[in-house]
Order: C-alpha cells, then sequence, then structure tokens
C-alpha cells in the first residue's frame, strides 16, 4: 500500500477576487474557512456532505452556517484546493495543525476557520466491520441522492425555499393546532381528574398572599388624559377599566416594560 497517499486541503471562499496572506508566507486566492486532512476523494466527499447538511437544517456548526451564507449568495462561490499532497498520514496530521496555527481559529478569535480543534486527531485505519457494511450498504439502497439533477441555481432555490418555511415555523409558533394541548379539554385534557393535595394548595395560596400578589402591588398609574392614580391593578380596573376599555393584563405588560402609547404603570416599592 502507498503510504505517501495523503494531502491536506481547504475549503475556500472565492466569493470575491480578494487575496489572503497567513504567516506572511501562505496565500490564497479567497478567504479560507476550513483546513483538513484526507486521502483519496475525502476532500470532495466532505464538501458534498457539508452542503448537504447545510440545506437539510438537520445539523448545525458555524462550519455549515458559514457554507450556507455563500450557497445562497447567487455570486458565492466555494473552491476546495490541496495545500499539500503526497505525504505520510503523519506528516499530513502535522500539516494540518501547522495550518490551522497559522492562519487562526474564528472560535479562538485567531483567524477565519471554522475548526473546532487544532487538527491531528484524526485517524484513516479505522474500517466497518463487513456486518456494519451490510446495513449501512442496505440502508442506502434505493434512497435517492439528495442533489440528483440539481443544479446550482435549483440548491440556492432549495436553500430560499427552506429557510422561508423554517422562518413561518417559527412566526407561528405553538399557536392552534401546533400546540400539543390544542383541544384536548374536559375528558382529553391530561390533568383531568388530577386534584391538588391540600398541602399543595396551601402552599400555592400563601405564595400569591398580600404584596406576593402581582395583582395587589400598589403601582402608580398615569392614564393617556395626564391623571395619576396610586392603586393595586386590579383596583384601578374596577374603579376605571370600563371607562379606558382595558384588562389587568393590559396594565401588567406595561409595568414590565411593554410600551403603551401615552400610558405609564410603575410598581411601588413596599415602605419598610
Amino acid at each position: 500500500m502507498n503510504n505517501k497517499r495523503f494531502y491536506v486541503y481547504a475549503f475556500i471562499d472565492i466569493s470575491s477576487i480578494e487575496t489572503f496572506i497567513y504567516s506572511n508566507k501562505y496565500s490564497f486566492p479567497g478567504k479560507p474557512f476550513y483546513i483538513g486532512k484526507g486521502c483519496s476523494n475525502r476532500a470532495r466527499v466532505h464538501i458534498k456532505n457539508a452542503i448537504k447538511d447545510a440545506l437539510s437544517f438537520k445539523k448545525k456548526s458555524h462550519k455549515l452556517n458559514k457554507i450556507k451564507k455563500i450557497i445562497s449568495n447567487p455570486k458565492g462561490k466555494i473552491a476546495v484546493i490541496l495545500l499539500s499532497e503526497g505525504l505520510e498520514e503523519e506528516e499530513a496530521l502535522d500539516l494540518e495543525k501547522h495550518f490551522i496555527k497559522s492562519i487562526g481559529r474564528h472560535d479562538l478569535k485567531e483567524g477565519p476557520l471554522t475548526n473546532k480543534t487544532d487538527g491531528g486527531e484524526g485517524s484513516s485505519r479505522y474500517m466497518h466491520t463487513e456486518k456494519v457494511r451490510k446495513i449501512l450498504s442496505e440502508k442506502a439502497t434505493g434512497r435517492k441522492a439528495w442533489n440528483k439533477g440539481l443544479t446550482t441555481e435549483d440548491i440556492r432555490v432549495k436553500l430560499n425555499i427552506e429557510k422561508m418555511q423554517k422562518a413561518r415555523d417559527l412566526r407561528g409558533g405553538l399557536k392552534g393546532k401546533r400546540n400539543p394541548m390544542y383541544g384536548k379539554k374536559g375528558e382529553k385534557s391530561p390533568l383531568y381528574g388530577i386534584k391538588k393535595s391540600e398541602s399543595h394548595r396551601k402552599l400555592l395560596g400563601e405564595s400569591k398572599k398580600g404584596l406576593k400578589n402581582p395583582q395587589a402591588k400598589l403601582c402608580k398609574i398615569i392614564t393617556p388624559d395626564n391623571v395619576e392614580h396610586i392603586t393595586c391593578v386590579n383596583q384601578f380596573i374596577k374603579e376605571h377599566g370600563e371607562r379606558y376599555n382595558i384588562t389587568p393584563s393590559f396594565l401588567r405588560n406595561i409595568a414590565c416594560g411593554k410600551k403603551r402609547e401615552n400610558w405609564t404603570v410603575n410598581y411601588l416599592k413596599p415602605e419598610n
């Protein structure tokens, strides 16, 4: 077996034509963001799988976020270049560490690399057993390649669609049918028929007594007609709620920092 079959490679953002120089001796035709070591088609498979993971949103890492940002740009391009080849494995591991240290890791605020380690810990000697290889082969049988028939433009469109879908899901939150408790009322509720013990109810009651109850705290309320009231939320609602068409939660939200035009609500500190 040829022992000098290893190489060190880099992922480079070549979206711009700017040249980057590190340690006054390493020049790159773009901004490097990952350094790796491999043999055979490792570099090509690595970037292919990284783009797949970036598009799927199933995995998250600084490297994948960087790839997503580049490929979502119409002018974005990623290059994979070999920094050195024809190396023995130990030489490749040492050189990988050297390049990572020379260029600098982003998480250590030393450079642009998204590597999470200093390198040098990889190994190519591990091989799956025949049983594991058979299981992996069976799982992959019939599976359609994620990028089959897709052009670069198709991938960008796919990315934008998934990003918009994810944004819609986040905006929707757990409202309506997304909420796991949606429609579970009465006997359908998992809490139906469960009664709190007497001691539990007593503790809950004590925790809300007097000034511990946010509705009982004194506060200074200034209404839109510039009238000042020193009272508690419930008392104010009882006397003026119908006039201003407001609820207790409306006032408590303002007291907690939510801004409402022409309204001011501040809780007062209790006197000792």
